[in-house]
Parts: structure tokens; C-alpha cells; sequence
């Protein structure tokens, strides 16, 4: 695998001859629109194929698969385009194998929401052990919210990906998240029936398991909240299902060290089935600008985790979407909203501007200027993710969780899928 940053110029062709691969893989690796006109500074993931079958008349997926001994999720994942095909197409090449050898097996957790686009959808679950289902909500009734994610949950058991149902509290106007957890630890009716309303959810819509969202508890209600979490959650593995924790922390909770970090950690890893760990907040919308957190904090994070949590047991998340700003930065009064990776690199592409690489974050960014108003937009790349899985392999973690799968992020996909196979669970 080789990763090429773009030089003014260059285009899809050039590039191609420069590694001695076809510019066609390329395109259609990368989702690439215009093979002319690429971003400056963007970068571009090489692979060499080993084996590859042209399709032919009467060809399947099965039949593809039983002639070289591999199986059809693996065919998906190497040719992600064919989940946009309701047929195969009479010479196509395909790829059976990468040249790459694979490092290891990792487990690969997707969170989405809901109304995800079916075609991002298959396109994705190929590369996923688990997928989490975000945003089913917590009201202050006690009661859980319902989703329409009836196709979400259809899809991913159609492709051996046991569906988790992620459950948060849901901040209503002015009251607060802690407040309504407050409401509901102190009043044991709401607290039964909030279990009750989880459980049978997940065994109503169909899901696998749940996954828990960290969330500030007060002082005077952890007590009630240790006893909350033991209960719910060995009523959720009692079925036979699993529990995944997801923690999404900042720097002033590590030096704090409040109760989110150490004892939540110690007590939540020693009943749940597996931790993801994300160094930076996640969401639409970011109050300091940091949409790309430092990879030394990344890596600081992890090593403080991994005192409380066995290297087995824990995945690194990435995060996949991008954030812009307005400058000058003012304290308390700008936000930083999200971008997806393509928008930001077809911004940069309209602007004429090039896309810089940022060593200590380890993510790209640019500068451009919009009407009056300067704008920074930084994101995760190739280099970024490729530096990401250097540390899931550093301490030998179980796999990586990645924050989100709303739009497909080829050179993440080409990087995972090449270089390690997918651990696949029994539903």
C-alpha cells in the first residue's frame, strides 16, 4: 500500500503510470468525479492487486467466491462498488486479492444513524463487525424514543452485522442531561420502566445488544447510577446479547479526573462486553476548535486507558467527519460545524486552494476566504487514518469504532479492507 499525496498537475492518468496501475482502479476506488482535476494536497491510497477475475457471462458473486475460495463478503469488500449493481457487469475485473499481506484480524464497529442512504449502507457493512444505531433517546418519562430503523436493522442481519441499539438521555429545552438523569435515578418507577422500555425495544425492533453513551452524573446520584447500569445491563447479557460502552472524552475530564474517567471506567469495563474509545467529542457541532484533536492527546488518552481497560477489550474510534470554522476564533462564541471529507476536498478543489498536512494533528486542513469571512476546514485523510491504525497495532487493540458511516469514506475503506481481515460474529 502506498499513499500519494497530489502535486500540482498531476491528474489521474499521470499518477497511474507514475505506479504502474490501472487509472480506471483508481477512479473507481476513490469515487473520484474528475479524474482532471484533483485537489492539490489530497491524497490518494495505491494498492496492487494480485488476483483479479473478469466477470463473464453467467458469473455470481457465489460462483466468483467458490472459484477462488473466498467468500462473497470478502468480494464486497474489495470491490465496493458492486453493492451499487443489482448484476454484474460482463467485464468487469474484480478483485480476489490485494498484494498486501493481511497484518491481522480486527474487530471494525460503524455508528449511524437511522436514515443512512441504503446505498452508503451496503456499501459499508461489508467492513463492519458490529453497527451501532445512534440516537435512540431518552425522555424524561423514563420511556425510549422510537426510530424508524426497521431497514437499518433488516440490512445489517441480511449482511451478518448484529445490529446495536445505542441509547442516550435526551436533553429537552433547558433542562439538562444530568438534570433528567437525575429525575429519573431518584424515582424507582421511572427507573424500572425505563429498563423495561429498553429491553423490550431491543427485543422488539430486533437488535443484538446495546450500547451506552457517557453522560455527567451528579455527585449525590451515582450511587443510584452504578446500581442503574448493573441492573440494565446484566437483564440486557442475561438474553444473550452484548453491551458496548463508547466513551468521548476532553482534556479537562482527564486532568479533573471526575467521575466519567477513572472509577467509570474501572466499574463500566468490568460488566460491559466491549469499550470504544473516541479522544475527541463527536457531533455536529464543536464550542473550541477542535475538530481534529491532537494525535499525541490521541495517544496520550489511550495509554491513560489502557491502565483501566485490557488492549482486547478496547477500540480506537476514529472519526470521520470534518469541521469548519469562522476566524478570528472567539471564545464561547464560535462554533465549529461539521463537513464531510468529500465536501471538504471538492471545496478545496472549487477554491483552487491546497490541501496542507498538519504533523501534530495529524490531519489536513486549508485556509480559504469567503467573501469577507476567513474560514479553516480540517479533516482526516488517508495519512490521517493510516496513522490511526499504526496505533491500533501499537498496543495490539481489538479493532477500531468509527464516528460516522453516514457517507462512505473510500481511503479509510481501502486502508481497513487491505490490510486486515474483518472479524465476522455469529448473529
Amino acid at each position: 500500500m502506498i499513499i500519494h499525496v497530489i502535486e500540482p498537475g498531476e491528474t489521474v492518468d499521470s499518477i497511474a503510470q507514475l505506479y504502474g496501475v490501472s487509472p480506471e482502479w483508481i477512479i473507481r476506488e476513490h469515487g473520484i468525479i474528475d479524474p482532471n482535476d484533483l485537489a492539490v494536497g489530497g491524497s490518494l491510497v495505491i494498492l496492487y492487486p494480485e488476483i483479479t477475475h473478469t466477470v463473464v457471462e453467467g458469473d455470481t458473486l457465489e460462483s466468483i467466491a467458490n472459484m477462488y475460495g473466498v467468500s462473497v463478503i470478502s468480494l464486497l469488500q474489495n470491490n465496493f462498488f458492486l453493492s451499487d449493481q443489482e448484476f454484474l457487469q460482463v467485464g468487469d475485473s474484480i478483485v480476489i486479492k490485494y498484494q498486501d499481506e493481511k497484518k491481522r484480524a480486527i474487530t471494525v464497529t460503524g455508528y449511524c444513524y437511522p436514515f443512512i442512504e441504503e446505498r452508503v449502507l451496503r456499501k459499508t457493512l461489508p467492513s463492519l463487525t458490529y453497527l451501532i444505531v445512534y440516537s435512540y433517546l431518552i425522555n424524561v418519562d423514563g420511556s425510549v424514543r422510537k426510530e424508524n430503523d426497521e431497514l437499518v436493522i433488516e440490512y445489517a442481519r441480511a449482511y451478518g452485522v448484529p445490529p446495536i441499539m445505542m441509547v442516550s438521555i435526551n436533553r429537552t429545552g433547558e433542562v439538562l442531561d444530568s438534570d433528567m438523569a437525575s429525575t429519573i435515578l431518584n424515582n424507582e418507577e421511572l427507573r424500572n420502566f425505563l429498563i423495561n422500555d429498553i429491553i423490550v425495544t431491543v427485543i422488539t425492533k430486533g437488535y443484538a445488544g446495546i450500547g451506552l453513551m457517557p453522560l455527567y452524573i451528579y455527585p449525590t446520584d451515582r450511587a443510584l447510577y452504578v446500581e442503574f447500569l448493573e441492573e440494565l445491563i446484566n437483564r440486557v447479557q442475561a438474553l444473550g446479547l452484548i453491551v458496548f460502552d463508547t466513551i468521548i472524552i476532553d482534556t479537562f475530564e482527564l486532568i479533573s479526573d471526575i467521575f466519567s474517567t477513572q472509577s467509570y471506567i474501572k466499574f463500566l469495563n468490568a460488566l460491559v462486553d466491549g469499550t470504544i474509545f473516541f479522544p475527541i467529542s463527536t457531533g455536529i457541532r464543536l464550542d473550541a476548535p477542535m475538530g481534529v484533536s491532537s494525535y499525541g492527546m490521541a495517544t496520550d488518552m489511550l495509554t491513560y486507558f489502557l491502565e483501566y481497560i485490557p488492549t482486547q477489550e478496547l477500540q480506537l474510534g476514529i472519526n470521520t467527519v470534518g469541521f469548519i470554522w469562522e476566524l478570528p476564533y472567539i471564545q464561547c462564541l464560535s462554533e465549529g460545524n461539521t463537513i464531510s471529507v468529500s465536501s471538504a476536498i471538492l471545496l478545496a478543489r472549487d477554491y483552487d486552494i491546497p490541501i496542507l498536512y498538519d504533523e501534530v494533528t495529524q490531519s489536513a486542513f486549508f485556509l480559504f476566504q469567503d467573501d469577507n469571512q476567513e474560514l479553516l476546514v480540517r479533516f482526516r485523510d488517508a495519512r490521517s487514518y493510516a496513522k490511526y491504525m499504526e496505533l491500533v497495532d501499537q498496543y495490539n487493540l481489538e479493532g477500531i469504532g468509527v464516528w460516522n458511516i453516514m457517507s462512505y469514506i473510500h481511503p479509510l475503506w481501502l486502508i481497513v479492507n487491505s490490510q486486515y481481515e474483518i472479524i465476522k460474529v455469529d448473529l
